[in-house]
């Protein structure tokens, strides 16, 4: 617990800073699925970085919600020098898993790629999510993969994440069960290795980045 508070702290250092300037670059495209344009808010604290970066990720039961919702926190992290990207995904029941997990990973991949152009460093990405976006958050701590192992040659690894009201499991829901069908396609029973795939501890290694929950 020691060596993961120390881990946080020092990936959020700039939390202990007197606040900056930033600016807000709204709408983004970082990826395109079919006719869907992902978009991002980027709020970028003004200096000499490189900064460390964030990915903020929205609730909303993985059929609602935006990124605007936790933009205060976003402004609040970039006013303490973390570069902070605030995202949208595609929701469903029009996309089901494992569609908002792969948004998150381009979304990862975009701020990666771009680090030089917003001041930021590639090695120091976290994530950060409430409810549905802090399952997200954590799946991409439990399933990051490195520039070799990453079909796209870029990486999707996250150094931490940090998850509210965080759903970490659907292993143990009612087999018959439809409330999650919009989202995971069908009860327990029926997709098994969905549930199984959705479900953060389902992927836990030792090698994979640590997450602080609240």
């Amino acid at each position: 617990m020691k060596n993961l508070v120390r881990l946080i702290g020092a990936f959020l250092c700039a939390q202990l800073a007197a606040e900056v300037e930033i600016d807000v670059k709204r709408n983004l495209t970082y990826a395109t699925k079919g006719k869907v344009a992902l978009k991002l808010d980027a709020y970028l604290p003004k200096g000499n970085g490189p900064y460390p970066s964030v990915v903020v990720i929205h609730g909303g039961g993985w059929m609602g919600g935006s990124k605007w919702q936790l933009g205060k926190n976003a402004a609040s992290l970039a006013k303490r020098g973390v570069n902070t990207f605030s995202i949208n995904y595609r929701l469903a029941p029009a996309h089901k898993h494992p569609a908002q997990v792969e948004d998150c990973r381009d979304a990862v991949r975009w701020v990666r790629k771009n680090s030089k152009k917003y001041g930021g460093d590639p090695e120091r990405i976290g994530a950060f999510g409430y409810s549905a976006g802090a399952h997200l958050s954590a799946m991409l701590a439990v399933t990051g993969m490195n520039a070799e192992e990453d079909p796209k040659g870029i990486g999707t690894k996250v150094l931490a994440a940090v998850g509210g009201g965080t759903p970490c499991e659907f292993l143990s829901l009612p087999p018959n069960n439809k409330a999650l069908a919009y989202w995971l396609g069908g009860s327990r029973s029926q997709v098994p290795e969905v549930y199984k795939d959705a479900s953060p501890v389902a992927h836990l290694d030792a090698a994979d980045a640590p997450i602080f929950f609240f």
